[in-house]
């Protein structure tokens, strides 16, 4: 494997998604908002943010964001012999019940190739981790995932997309399973045993990558970010925040509030 570029940006209405086609691999990832992909010869694909893309080399494609503006992370690579067996398809989709673990693996990447760019070796291994979400082909789901059996709740994935639109006025997860109409316990245990991660976990997690998004697509004060995410105390919000992304919300602002 041969890493070539990778970094974080913004695409808006001004900034479009293309056209382009690259002699190498790219992996395209959504941090926030949606956008939507065209490739020749098969309808629209929309993304909605923590998802992302891995685009085989010479695959032509153009998009546009949904709303105002997207967060995106591009990393440029070039798959070699030694990595066994490339892929399937033009585009391959990240399996929908990992995508924020992925988020959180390519948070890392982009903070090594910050800070450590000399590191390709530790990069590298990262990155190939990082690409064995994207089993799938055509954007297919692999075979026997937890994907799978969260097809078979659907309303586990309401219940999550309701928290997170409602995340400022959740305060546990009882408040989580009593909009789902079971008691703590056996939420989660349906939660388990489709996701990768506990639900309280899962919670945390949503907090914390809304408060991401809103570091780096807002001008809100941590104090405002912190309640608006569901934490009554921004140190609280702060303590999670640096245990998550390894500095404080007011530096990680200040180093991802750009584009590539």
């Amino acid at each position: 494997m041969q890493l070539l570029a990778h970094r974080y940006g913004r695409f808006d209405r001004r900034h479009r998604i293309g056209p382009a086609r690259w002699a190498h691999h790219d992996l395209l990832w959504f941090h926030e908002g949606m956008a939507e992909l065209r490739f020749a010869g098969t309808p629209p694909l929309v993304l909605q943010a923590p998802d992302g893309i891995l685009i085989a080399p010479g695959t032509a494609f153009e998009g546009n964001v949904i709303d105002d503006a997207a967060r995106a992370s591009i990393c440029h690579f070039v798959w070699t012999a030694d990595d066994g067996p490339a892929p399937m398809g033009p585009w391959v989709r990240c399996e929908p019940a990992i995508r924020p673990e992925v988020q959180s693996a390519i948070r890392l990447a982009l903070r090594l190739a910050e800070e450590c760019p000399g590191a390709l070796p530790r990069r590298e291994r990262l990155l190939r981790s990082i690409l064995d979400a994207f089993a799938g082909t055509d954007g297919a789901v692999g075979a026997g995932s937890k994907a799978d059996s969260l097809l078979s709740e659907p309303m586990l994935a309401d219940t999550w997309a309701w928290v997170a639109d409602n995340l400022a006025r959740i305060r546990t997860l009882a408040d989580v399973a009593a909009y789902a109409g079971l008691c703590d316990s056996q939420f989660r245990s349906r939660h388990r045993a489709c996701y990768p991660t506990s639900a309280g976990v899962h919670l945390r997690e949503l907090r914390l990558l809304q408060g991401e998004q809103l570091l780096v697509g807002t001008r809100s004060s941590v104090a405002d970010i912190a309640r608006a995410v569901g934490y009554a105390h921004p140190e609280t919000f702060t303590a999670f925040f640096v245990s998550r992304y390894g500095r404080p919300p007011r530096a990680y602002r200040k180093a991802f509030a750009r584009f590539a």
